[in-house]
């Protein structure tokens, strides 16, 4: 199983004369949706993505990590990755570009809930954590011309934490890419 991952991998980056290749990272906000309440917070994403020179597919893996604080004194934390494929609408070289993005992903969410109702003179917590599959679409543009690119990207992300109990993020993010 790995050499055929690997064997992919390879057919997919290969020629390297004729690929792309941009690193980014990006800060921005979260809104974690539960029911009909939602909640803001903050988060970081990375992101690597490969393409060809002329093609508008590529690919892209990123990372997020951010948290989120609610009235009621829940604290959650998002942490996972997910592989994408990625839709450059535009020229390659043109100041301003549009992208769309669909892919699946692995994420831990943690929360913490604070219960001071039941402890009076301390404040009770108790901690829930899950790893979950879950699948994110997104769109954003990048603007500027040559190496370094200002990005802005917008993503939901829906984490099958349980079968009744989806847990669902929209995350809006700005930052900066490196890369030909």
């Amino acid at each position: 199983m790995t050499r055929i991952l690997f064997g992919l991998v390879l057919l997919t980056v290969s020629p390297l004369g004729a690929q792309t290749l941009r690193v980014g990272l990006a800060y921005g906000g979260k809104v974690a949706l539960e029911g009909s309440s939602a909640n803001r917070g903050s988060q970081v994403l990375g992101v690597l993505e490969v393409g060809g020179r002329r093609s508008p597919v590529a690919m892209r893996v990123d990372g997020v990590y951010g948290g989120v604080r609610d009235n009621g004194g829940v604290r959650s934390r998002l942490t996972g990755g997910s592989a994408n494929l990625v839709y450059h609408v535009g020229a390659p070289a043109a100041p301003e570009r549009g992208y769309l993005l669909a892919g699946l992903g692995v994420y831990h969410v943690s929360a913490t809930f604070d219960l001071p109702l039941m402890c009076p003179d301390t404040t009770c917590s108790r901690d829930r954590s899950s790893t979950s599959g879950g699948y994110g679409v997104g769109a954003g543009m990048s603007f500027g011309t040559g190496p370094i690119r200002l990005v802005s990207e917008a993503r939901y992300i829906n984490i099958s934490v349980a079968a009744d109990h989806p847990t669902t993020f929209f995350l809006i993010s700005a930052g900066i890419s490196f890369g030909n």
